[in-house]
């Protein structure tokens, strides 16, 4: 509060004046604010064009225009490589320029991954969703081989008739053919049926698990003889193999089973007279076991197996020597097999390990021996081993440190060519607490990248996260971009009951695997080299 003596009317008309007079020459500042504004923007216009004027000139001079044909079509197949991804690529490289615009539109390989199914919500660009798309792939893939696959689940009938028609326009043009439907629809057969009765010269696998009834006895005799190039068939059970013309079964190099038992897979593997150069078995789902089994030798490469039950494992492989072995991958179908003691565990790996296999590929799913030496004893005889997915262990730190040092005695390290490994932590129990940590998993890292007499690991995984390397550094990444903050500040999050990774992606459809998957589409990830 001021002492001061109260202004006379005089001073307080003449202050008010004074104060009107500061109001005054704030909005003249604002006008030249204005007035400067619509300067500036006018100037930022200006910059705007002028950059646009670069950018086309630059365009003119760019180096992409004196690249040779040859060179921008191997770049666009590198862009549209990953089925996951090619169709969202393809349409946006087609959609650049003119340049790319013709690069894209006249390399007819690129286009000639056609996969269709109904649209799914939040979806990413996988797959086409219109008879207009798959068309249009058609058309742009020429003559190349095409591997062709439709999930028509909720497809009217009338779209279906539509994809079958294209199909048998390009019958002659076929790599690999899978059509799922709904229970087989009558209308879907017949039409099915008329495509298997083409020539399809460049057929190298063929999905008839959807289409078991044209296999049943009652049906009508399947002619698919004109099919040379046949070596992969995917089938519902191992009864409807039987429906196959004997030259079909007779060049088959990979099977691949719905379902199947014990027993009778064995009987038939055992005789080798329906399946002579079989290198390739995958089984989602084999049941039942065997009793008094005497082995015999299968020279299979590759080995996936769905083990329902904690008696099917070990039954199928006590009867099977397998000393080309090459890919391995083992799945606990459910929760009573992944119940399995660990001295049968420790047994089923014993059975694979007495042939001596050159396993270069390991992946086992639910099986979590009380002891990590189980685990360990095995990857001591696998020295070949290039990648290793356990998911769903119950294990610890102790198998990073087996990994990250060399043996005693001078037995050198475990797995010295380990280059992929994924570890996922089954959720924590009362009974099991431990758990594989970020930190075992960045030390194993770190000590295989120094090291001279070992490869590096190019690929690790924990749970579902990645740890890349950055220079000689390592860091943590995730897959899931909105959880890359969370996953920063927790050093090892909890494994959630929610992760349904696995092993094998949906066998429902056709799906591109990610690299510690293996590839339960019977042509994708066959026998690649």
């Amino acid at each position: 509060m001021s002492y001061l003596p109260l202004p006379t009317a005089t001073e307080t008309q003449a202050t008010r004046a004074l104060i009107d007079s500061h109001y005054d020459e704030i909005d003249a500042v604002k006008l030249e604010i204005q007035d400067l504004e619509s300067e500036i923007e006018a100037r930022v216009a200006k910059i705007t064009r002028i950059h646009n004027a670069i950018a086309e000139k630059k365009s003119f001079i760019a180096p992409i225009r004196r690249l040779p044909f040859d060179v921008l079509s191997e770049i666009v197949v590198a862009a549209a490589s990953d089925p996951e991804t090619s169709v969202g690529a393809l349409r946006t490289l087609s959609s650049l320029c003119r340049t790319w615009r013709d690069a894209t539109l006249r390399t007819p390989r690129v286009w000639t991954n056609i996969t269709y199914r109904r649209p799914k919500r939040r979806a990413g660009p996988s797959a086409l969703h219109s008879v207009r798309d798959v068309r249009r792939w058609f058309l742009r893939s020429g003559t190349c081989p095409k591997d062709v696959a439709f999930l028509c689940h909720d497809i009217p009938l009338a779209k279906q008739q539509a994809i079958y028609e294209l199909v048998l326009a390009n019958v002659s043009s076929l790599r690999s053919l899978s059509i799922v439907v709904d229970d087989a629809e009558k209308e879907a057969l017949q039409a099915i049926q008329k495509i298997l009765s083409k020539p399809m010269p460049l057929l190298e696998h063929l999905d008839m698990t959807s289409q078991w009834r044209l296999l049943e006895p009652e049906a009508d005799p399947l002619s698919i003889f004109s099919v040379p190039r046949l070596s992969s068939v995917a089938l519902r059970m191992l009864s409807t193999s039987n429906r196959l013309p004997d030259i079909v079964r007779m060049q088959l190099r990979n099977l691949y089973l719905a379902f199947a038992d014990v027993d009778p897979l064995l009987e038939v593997l055992r005789a080798g007279n329906d399946f002579p150069g079989l290198e390739s078995l995958q089984i989602a789902s084999l049941h039942n076991w065997s009793i008094d089994i005497v082995p015999f030798n299968l020279d299979l490469r590759v080995l996936y197996l769905g083990l329902h039950g904690q008696r099917s494992g070990p039954s199928f492989l006590s009867g099977v020597i397998t000393p080309r072995l090459e890919r391995l991958a083992l799945r606990a179908v459910n929760s009573y097999a992944s119940e399995m003691p660990t001295y049968d565990v420790a047994k089923m790996l014993g059975h694979v390990s007495r042939s001596h296999p050159p396993l270069r590929e390991l992946h086992l799913q639910g099986y979590s021996p009380k002891s990590n030496h189980v685990i360990i004893d095995f990857l001591r005889n696998v020295p070949c081993l290039e990648r290793l997915v356990l998911l769903a262990i119950k294990s610890s730190d102790d198998l990073c440190e087996a990994l990250s040092t060399p043996q005693r005695r001078g037995g050198g390290w475990l797995c010295p060519r380990l280059t992929h490994l994924c570890i996922g932590n089954a959720y924590p129990t009362k009974a099991h607490k431990e758990r594989v940590s970020r930190a075992g998993m960045l030390e194993l890292a770190r000590a295989r990248s120094v090291a001279t007499d070992v490869s590096t690991l190019r690929y690790v995984r924990l749970d579902t996260f990645e740890l890349y390397s950055v220079g000689t550094a390592w860091q943590w990444g995730s897959e899931q971009p909105q959880d890359y903050d969370d996953a920063l500040e927790s050093s090892d999050p909890e494994p959630s009951k929610d992760d349904n990774d696995s092993i094998f992606p949906d066998a429902s459809f056709p799906t591109a695997p990610s690299w510690w998957q293996v590839g339960v589409s019977p042509y994708r990830n066959y026998l690649d080299n």
